[in-house]
């Protein structure tokens, strides 16, 4: 396995990274693009794991930062919160934007990887800018999602109202008991953009497969949200796939330790998902 890191930036000036892992000896392969969740980063917990394993069955796989996740040159701690200040969903779907253009003319990947042949899977809200993205870009040709709200925003008429009120809103890192506060800037991007974030209707306008998988312990996003992204799509669209027992990292936490039984079956499930359409 070949692995690297890069610098990348979106079209607002906003510079990112990504983890890019290619299987040795395999000339082109299928891609597939990794998203990360609302206050999570490319070396969170199972994606490096997650990461190796989908290349070890023969994808180029590309793991990247949200140029607004807070993290900086540290890569496992939010060291530029300003940044995570400022963030949007328009600007999560710039910096996808930028990593497929650079997929698509070879420059991130050159020979090694086929641009004809790409996935996108993104966990958490991280799955939500993956659906947005797939059901607007017709050079992604396959969808997973791992524990993905049902809905972009969804935040009751008190916050929404504090929020307003105080300019930024905080949602305390329960992990690292952090103060990581949004400004209503990002509510402001949803607003304006209420139909194209729509995901039961992004959802039901895809024309890619899609695989929905969740655990069925998920704490933080219920189960319920995959059988209504399930009910959402055309017929013969979307699958879904639940992990019994599965919580919202799979049983995994962060530092990573070792995997469990709910991630090899989220990995085994996605894995054969795209080999099968991207092949």
């Amino acid at each position: 396995m070949i692995e690297r890191t890069v610098s990348l930036t979106n079209s607002g000036g906003f510079p990112f990274r990504v983890d890019i892992r290619l299987p040795e000896g395999r000339g082109t392969c299928p891609v597939v693009i990794v998203c990360h969740g609302f206050k999570g980063f490319k070396d969170f917990a199972f994606f490096p794991y997650t990461s190796q394993k989908l290349c070890e069955r023969g994808f180029a796989v590309i793991t990247m930062n949200f140029s607004g996740n807070g993290i900086g040159d540290d890569p496992v701690n939010f060291t530029e919160l300003e940044k995570f200040e400022q963030n949007t969903i328009g600007q999560e779907l710039a910096d996808v934007e930028v990593v497929i253009e650079e997929i698509s003319t070879g420059g991130l990947l050159g020979a090694s990887g086929d641009p004809q042949r790409l996935g996108i899977m993104g966990h958490s809200r991280g799955g939500c800018t993956a659906i947005i993205k797939a059901s607007l870009d017709s050079r992604l040709q396959c969808l997973v999602t791992w524990a993905s709200p049902a809905a972009v925003g969804g935040y009751s008429e008190t916050v929404l109202r504090q929020w307003k009120e105080q300019g930024r809103y905080n949602f305390v890192n329960a992990r690292t008991k952090q103060d990581m506060f949004v400004n209503y800037a990002y509510v402001e991007d949803i607003e304006a953009n209420r139909e194209r974030y729509s995901l039961d209707l992004a959802v039901s306008r895809l024309a890619i497969p899609y695989l929905i998988v969740h655990g069925t312990n998920d704490e933080a996003v219920s189960v319920e949200a995959a059988r209504r992204l399930h009910g959402y799509a055309k017929t013969g669209q979307a699958e879904l796939a639940l992990v019994e027992g599965g919580t919202h990292t799979f049983g995994t936490k962060h530092p990573f330790e070792s995997s469990t039984p709910a991630l090899e079956q989220a990995i085994d499930s996605t894995a054969a998902w795209f080999q099968e359409r991207l092949s």
